[in-house]
């Protein structure tokens, strides 16, 4: 590319200060093509790379590809993947030995959120179809027994050497590629109004519900226990009643046998 400054002439202005260069825009010539901005970063003229122009003159630019990348990309989704996964199957675990069961076990938010994010990263690309890259399986990416996902280094490789429009499309699709479906069901479970805050917001009203209601059943022991004191305090003043008139018969009939001795 060749890049050019421009620069104008003025007059001293008052006060002795004298200009030495106006302010210019940078421009380079790309291919024949005239780039102008208004600062020495050239930015968008080259798809991927930002040019910072050091002066004028003539230099030799060449673009390469930055190997590896698109494995440790796919690398980082998959871990990515695999972390979230394991966090929710904790919260959701259950424990047969102990009997112990997660907070969220059995929660059925949960097991949609698990489903929905698997199928997003793992079902084939619609814009792809009859393509020979059509879902992340081809390029390596496998499902295990445990349900997290593995990528296959090697067989990664040879579709990024073979076709890696389509490994870049298969990715980025703006309708229905793998990243977007991805953030689509991120943004569902995560965003405003969220799947989760509600699924957060119905066990606050279920656990404020369930304080409420303990409040009232300690209302109801309280009178419960209430009643009870005072039915044993009633029971034992009657036994006390009992006791007396027991003791007042016996004397009697002490008296009475006494009595008839005589």
């Amino acid at each position: 590319y060749g890049a050019e400054q421009g620069a104008g002439e003025q007059a001293p202005p008052a006060g002795g200060m004298e200009q030495l260069q106006a302010a210019a825009d940078a421009v380079a010539v790309i291919d024949g093509m005239r780039v102008r901005q208004d600062a020495n970063k050239l930015e968008g003229a080259l798809q991927g790379a930002t040019l910072e122009l050091q002066g004028k003159g003539e230099a030799q630019v060449s673009v390469e590809e930055q190997s590896g990348l698109a494995e440790k990309n796919i690398q980082g989704l998959v871990d990515a993947y695999n972390k979230l996964r394991s966090q929710l199957s904790q919260l959701s675990a259950y424990d047969p030995e102990s009997g112990q069961a997660a907070a969220l076990q059995g929660d059925a938010t949960l097991r949609s959120l698990d489903s929905q994010l698997s199928r997003a990263l793992t079902a084939p690309v619609p814009a792809l179809a009859g393509e020979p890259l059509q879902s992340l399986g081809d390029l390596g990416v496998g499902t295990e027994r445990d349900g997290s996902l593995s990528l296959d280094s090697a067989r990664l490789q040879e579709a990024v050497d073979q076709h890696p429009q389509l490994v870049t499309r298969l990715m980025t699709d703006a309708e229905s590629g793998v990243i977007a479906r991805a953030q689509e069901v991120l943004k569902d479970a995560l965003g405003r109004d969220s799947v989760l805050d509600m699924r957060k917001e119905g066990l606050q009203d279920r656990l404020e519900g369930i304080s409420e209601e303990r409040q009232e059943l300690d209302e109801r022991m309280a009178q419960r226990e209430e009643q009870l004191r005072e039915q044993f305090s009633n029971m034992n003043s009657r036994v006390a009643e009992l006791n007396q008139t027991s003791d007042f018969l016996k004397s009697r009939l002490a008296g009475m046998n006494q009595g008839g001795k005589g």
